[in-house]
This record gives structure tokens, sequence and C-alpha cells, in this order.
């Protein structure tokens, strides 16, 4: 659909699904959701609005990140076996996370 499209904002939703989908291949898609999310932000968003627009979508992130950081410090939350383990490329979470954090 991306490709057959051009409208900026679809095709940029298109790739942030994409993106989500792909984490379970390799975690370091994580952060291509975001990045494509705020970019159909962009592009839908007319000229007067779109610094707050932005603004409001990355504080809409950073509470989600909070949130589920709180939530992992006090709940025992299983992780899928797919995400636990080291994915073909050897990558695993524990590598994508800041050193402070391990």
């Amino acid at each position: 659909m991306a490709k057959e499209s051009y409208n900026r904002e679809t095709v940029a939703l298109c790739h942030a699904v994409g993106q989500a989908c792909s984490v379970v291949h390799t975690p370091k898609h994580a952060l291509g959701y975001p990045v494509y999310d705020l970019t159909a932000t962009y592009w839908r968003a007319d000229a007067q609005h779109v610094a707050d627009l932005l603004q409001d979508r990355k504080n809409y992130y950073i509470d989600r990140l909070a949130d589920w950081e709180k939530r992992a410090q006090s709940e025992a939350l299983p992780w899928a076996d797919f995400i636990e383990q080291n994915d073909r490329r050897g990558e695993s979470i524990d590598e994508l996370q800041p050193k402070s954090a391990k």
C-alpha cells in the first residue's frame, strides 16, 4: 500500500505499522514505529499547528514508556519466548538497553 500511495501521511503510517510488526524479527525496529508515526503526524498537520502536534505525540510516547517502565518494575510480567531469546542476528532486548539500565 505504501508504494501505491501518493499521500505522504499514508506512506508514513504504512511504514510505521511495518516497523512495529517487524520488532518480532529484530528489536532495533522498535524505534521505527515512533519515527514513522511522527512523520505521519508532520504530514497530517498544518504548518500553524505542527510543532504542538509533534510535541503532544512525543509526550504521549514518553508517558507510555514511563508507565511501562513502572509496570515492569512492580509486576511480574513475562516476556514472550521469542523476545527473551536472541534473534537470528544475535540481538537481544538486553543489548538494546542503555548501559545504566542493565
